[in-house]
């Protein structure tokens, strides 16, 4: 995708996903998804089966000021024995990633918008039984919040969230021993280059981010898991099993929304199927619609 003076890719780990509408919006009520079957079925959601579809793959975005990879993924030969869909993946994600004629030493920054185990995986690779950074001349943007927090869960026992059990040490921790990593005290209106900003929005962890792009006459923001499916456009106060502040969640994906539809900028999102985001539209009854 091409905005103004910036090329948006996105780089594909798995796609489709399915995931259960019961499981990822407890209570949720599926009949309140009908006026939006038009266009939500079957591309993003199958009613007959209770299912979301869902995509994960990361962003790629060249500039003038840089090469930015963003949210890299589950990664490639991880133990994750609680999640059989991320658990030891051999996939082409690399390769995809050089499909777009780059290597990973083309890479400048890489950003996590959180640190969960689909976000931060492939910031790293396993060499000679060690896992060290997958980007060797990039600098890693991480939020300070989001960092000390699953530092400090590494160590916890029983972990909060166990499914995120052993991400910070194969993932993370290598990249702060590596001297690559920028942790940000204060998110909202960093910039680590130019126009690019990050934008504070916890609730799916504490220390969540999105980042966004003003690419002269259009831009672009990155939302993370501010929003996995576009189900929460039409929905967006429901609740999610996976949110660590519903209150939060809600507050931030409701943030995000307004901020697209006012400024028109594309919504890139972490799992939406292709085309993997939309501009956002206010409905006219004070919700949400996507333009794809």
């Amino acid at each position: 995708m091409l905005l103004a003076n910036a090329r948006l890719d996105p780089v594909i780990e798995q796609d489709p996903i399915p995931f259960r509408l019961a499981h990822m919006h407890p209570g949720a009520d599926p009949a309140a998804l009908a006026p939006y079957l038009d266009w939500l079925a079957p591309a993003h959601y199958r009613p007959d089966e209770d299912a979301l579809m869902l995509s994960h793959h990361s962003w790629v975005v060249r500039t003038a000021a840089g090469t930015v990879l963003i949210d890299p993924c589950v990664g490639n030969g991880r133990d994750r024995p609680m999640l059989p869909f991320y658990h030891q993946l051999d996939t082409p994600w690399l390769e995809r990633l050089g499909a777009l004629d780059l290597t990973p030493e083309d890479i400048d920054f890489v950003i996590c918008t959180h640190l969960h185990v689909d976000h931060c995986g492939w910031n790293t690779r396993l060499r000679d039984g060690r896992w060290v950074p997958t980007f060797p001349n990039a600098r890693y943007v991480f939020s300070r919040v989001e960092h000390d927090y699953w530092a400090e869960q590494e160590s916890v026992s029983p972990p909060r969230f166990a499914f995120n059990a052993g991400v910070y040490t194969d993932s993370v921790k290598p990249v702060i021993d590596a001297g690559l990593a920028l942790l940000v005290d204060d998110v909202e209106g960093f910039s680590f280059a130019e126009g690019f900003s990050l934008m504070s929005t916890p609730g799916h962890t504490p220390g969540h981010m999105a980042l966004t792009l003003d690419a002269g006459t259009d831009g672009a923001l990155f939302c993370g898991d501010v929003l996995h499916s576009p189900v929460q456009i039409c929905c967006p106060d429901w609740r999610s099993s996976s949110s660590f502040d519903d209150r939060q969640a809600i507050a931030s994906r409701r943030r995000v929304l307004d901020t697209c539809a006012d400024s028109g900028y594309f919504l890139a999102t972490a799992h939406f199927p292709a085309p993997h985001g939309c501009r956002i539209e206010r409905d006219g009854s004070g919700g949400y619609r996507p333009r794809w």
